[in-house]
Parts: structure tokens; C-alpha cells; sequence
């Protein structure tokens, strides 16, 4: 069998161990990037079952004749939801191929048949993405797999930040893959339920407990706390222009936002940091927020507010003007009974006294949940239960809210409800450590959880063949 990985922010080395473990008579085709190109080569010559190659060799495949393309049918399902070119946007423009994404778009469109050329020649059975495709060649490429009729999977986050998935496809709907691990094993294993009820109780208490340890180590102190020149100065003294708009649209929210009101009703909804996979392209037609909250806007009565609070990463991390400005905070404002709220309100006092929290798909859902408050998230999100609603259409949508201002709506056994999540999950916490741990710290513990997931997915499909 074949299959190819695109996993080019693997670590090499334990990209190679890993391949050296799998069936021999399997062949991966490792996809990198180019700027891993001389590391990973390196990596998969010393597997004998790994074939290295390059999105250049997937858009410059030659055969003769290469495959003819119904683009009827795949500029249906490439181009209808505007996707590849919010991504395009992101990633910026491509003197290469002339500026403006009609001239990328031309480009990438040629490349289609050679890119079906190459899995039809080379008999790929699967693809996967370490996350959910969110570079314009990842979607291209990706959309190409859909029209060959080819499975991809995806790794992707659980909601509880420490375990992940893998799924079936890369569009909002996708299916959990289930690896048969019984849910009663799982509530057996003592010290994943002990990572559970910590979790729970972490986010039970004040916010200064629940903070990330990335955030706490971003912010300054005093009227410094979320822009402050000291720990940004790479930011002002490389890209002055992004921390000048960063100032700019800072002072434009101090002067709108306000300490809502907790006596009133009101929905509180909580903007992502952008630009990132989990609005992009993980919003799913609402990659741009301001779109999510018209839509909550136009589901509630006019009695009912929302307020809106800034990701404080926004300002103090890294500032990119194309997904925030200071007419973004205006438009916002402008809607009727929206307001901004200070930076400084508290998070689970905004929490605790709505009606219900929204978000895109932000951990601030399961806090939320946590702390028995109902759920709408707006883009991609695997969580189900009560209380808890996913987008699917505004019909849907103002009914969960109708259901909710007659405060229908009572979650209740929060620990088993998310112990139940735990199934088709797989844990990336070391097992030889379990207290002071970050779960907020992915970076240390999603590859080892893709390792694992890859490892299930693989042993099943030697199953099947058996």
C-alpha cells in the first residue's frame, strides 16, 4: 500500500524511528516543504520504506499524457465557500505568479492535473495532514485527493488541549475515526481521569488560575498588561509599521470598550488571535468574526446583548493588520446592544453571568462548559452535549438560543460528560509525569499524540488487509 504523510513540522528524527517501526510493506511519500528539504532527505534515506518529496514535485509532475480534469466539477468543490482565496490572502501575494489572487488562482488551477497525475501514478491510497490543510497549496492539494476519490485524514485537537483525534476528511463535517478503544478502559485509566479532574478544577476556580503560562509570560504589568514596548521590542524595532497599526487599533479599543453590565442579558463571545488554523480555515465561513457575531446578533432579540471580549494575544503577541484594524472594533460597536468590554474584565465573570458563551472554536467553550454555561461554537468543534451547540445553519442556531433565554438549557454531570469525550482520543502527556503539568503547552505533547494516532490508524488498516 501507499500513502502519503504531509508532515513536514514532524521532528526528523522521530519521524524516522517512527517509520522504521511500520510495515515494511507499506511505502510513505513524506511531503515537506522547501525549507526542510536537505533535513528530511536526510531522515528518509535512512528508511528504506520512505520516498521524500516536495509540493515542486507534486505541481511540476510530468507523464504523458497528463490526466484530463472535469474543472466543472472540481471548481465546484474547490472554489464554492471563497476558501482558497481567504487563504491565498493570508499567506500573501506571489511575485512568482503575478500579484492578486487572480493570477495565483491561474497558476494554481494549471497545476491541478499534475498533482492528480502524480497520486494516480503513484497509487496513493490516504493522505494525511498532521492538522487541518490551512497553507493555499495544503487546500489545493487536499481538494485534488477529494476529486480522486482518495481518503485524507486529519489529526486534530480533542477539547480537551492535551488529547487528539484523527478524523475522516478536512471540511467542517468530518468523521471521528474510531479505533474500538473501549470507553470503560478509558474511565479505568486512573491517571488520565486524574488529568481530567484537574483540568475541571483548574478552570473551576479564579482565572488568574486558569490563565495559560504562555499568556501570563506575554503580558507586562500596570497600564503595560497587554502592549507593552519592553517585551515587544522585537516586534517594533523589525516591523514598526504592524506595531504602529498594533498601537493604533489599541487605542481604538481602550476609548469604545467598556466594563459591561452583569445584571443584564447578554451572551458573551470571545474573538480568536488571528491569523490562525482554528479561524482559518477552521471558522468555516466565518474566518472574519465579525460575520459569527451578526449572525448571533440577528438570532437574539434586541433585549439581549453581547459583548464582545478581545483575545488579549491580539496585542500581546504578534500583529498582523490584515485580520484586525481599528475599523474592525468600529464595525463591531456600530451593531445594535454589541459592546466591547475592557481587557480587563474578567473572563469568568463574563462567563458566569451570561446566558451562554460563543466562540469560533476556542478552549474558552470547554471553560465555559466546565463551569455548567452553554456552548455555541461557530466553527469546527467535535464536542457533544448538552448544552453545548455547533453551527450548522441559522434555523438551528435560533432555536439552541430560543431554548435558552427559556432557560431550558441545565447542564449537569460535567466530569462524565467529558470523560465520555475521552473515546477515539488519544492522550500526548508523557506517562511518567503527572503533576505541575501545562496542558496549555501542545507543542510538547501533539506529536507524540500524532505518533500514536498514525500508529492506530496504520495497525488497523493491516487488519483490514488481513
Amino acid at each position: 500500500m501507499n500513502y502519503l504523510l504531509e508532515c513536514d513540522s514532524f521532528c526528523p528524527i522521530k519521524l524516522s524511528l517512527w517509520l522504521r517501526s511500520q510495515n515494511e510493506h507499506n511505502t510513505y511519500y513524506i511531503l515537506y516543504k522547501k525549507n526542510s528539504v536537505k533535513t528530511f532527505r536526510l531522515v528518509v534515506a535512512a528508511s528504506s520504506n520512505a520516498i521524500g518529496i516536495t509540493y515542486d514535485d507534486l505541481f511540476n509532475f510530468t507523464s504523458t499524457p497528463l490526466p484530463t480534469i472535469d474543472f466543472g466539477l472540481f471548481k465546484k468543490d474547490y472554489l464554492w465557500d471563497g476558501m482558497p482565496f481567504f487563504l491565498l490572502d493570508r499567506d500573501g501575494y506571489f511575485p512568482k505568479y503575478g500579484q492578486g489572487n487572480h493570477n495565483a488562482m491561474v497558476y494554481y488551477l494549471s497545476r491541478v492535473p499534475h498533482i492528480v497525475g502524480y497520486l494516480q501514478s503513484k497509487e496513493i491510497k490516504s493522505i494525511y495532514f498532521r492538522n487541518t490543510p490551512h497553507l493555499s497549496i495544503e487546500w489545493l492539494f487536499a481538494k485534488c485527493a477529494n476529486y480522486c476519490g482518495i481518503e485524507v485524514i486529519v489529526s486534530q485537537r480533542h477539547i480537551l488541549p492535551w488529547r487528539y483525534s484523527l478524523t475522516k476528511g478536512f471540511d467542517r463535517f468530518r468523521e471521528l475515526i474510531d479505533f474500538s478503544i473501549d470507553t470503560d478502559e478509558l474511565v479505568a485509566d486512573t491517571l488520565e481521569i486524574k488529568h481530567v479532574d484537574e483540568f475541571i478544577q483548574l478552570n473551576s476556580k479564579d482565572y488568574e488560575h486558569a490563565l495559560p503560562i504562555y499568556e501570563k509570560k506575554r503580558m507586562g504589568k500596570g497600564s503595560l498588561q497587554f502592549l507593552n514596548p519592553i517585551k515587544q521590542w522585537r516586534e517594533w524595532v523589525y516591523n514598526p509599521y504592524h506595531y504602529y497599526k498594533k498601537y493604533q487599533a489599541y487605542k481604538t479599543y481602550l476609548s469604545i470598550a467598556k466594563i459591561g453590565d452583569l445584571s443584564k442579558r447578554f451572551i458573551t463571545f470571545f474573538l480568536h488571535y488571528q491569523p490562525e488554523r482554528t479561524t482559518l480555515p477552521e471558522g468555516y465561513g466565518f474566518q472574519n468574526q465579525l460575520l459569527a457575531v451578526m449572525e448571533l446578533r440577528e438570532s437574539l432579540p434586541d433585549d439581549v446583548f453581547i459583548y464582545v471580549k478581545e483575545h488579549p494575544s491580539m496585542f500581546t503577541n504578534i500583529w498582523h493588520p490584515k485580520v484586525r484594524n481599528e475599523g474592525f472594533y468600529h464595525l463591531l460597536s456600530e451593531l445594535p446592544n454589541v459592546v466591547l468590554v475592557a481587557l480587563k474584565q474578567n473572563t469568568f465573570d463574563l462567563i458566569d453571568n451570561a446566558l451562554a458563551v460563543a466562540t469560533i472554536t476556542g478552549t474558552v467553550g470547554v471553560q465555559a462548559y466546565i463551569r455548567k454555561k452553554p456552548v455555541i461554537f461557530f466553527g469546527l468543534s467535535m464536542f457533544k452535549a448538552r448544552g453545548v451547540h455547533v453551527y450548522s445553519d441559522f434555523k438551528n442556531l435560533k432555536l439552541f438560543v430560543s431554548q435558552l433565554l427559556d432557560y431550558d438549557i441545565i447542564i449537569e454531570n460535567v466530569r462524565l460528560n467529558l470523560y465520555q469525550t475521552l473515546k477515539g482520543s488519544i492522550t500526548g502527556l508523557p506517562s511518567d509525569k503527572s503533576d505541575n503539568l501545562d496542558y496549555y503547552s501542545y507543542v510538547n505533547y501533539e506529536e507524540e499524540a500524532h505518533f500514536k494516532l498514525l500508529s492506530f490508524y496504520f495497525q488497523e488498516k493491516l487488519i483490514g488487509c488481513n
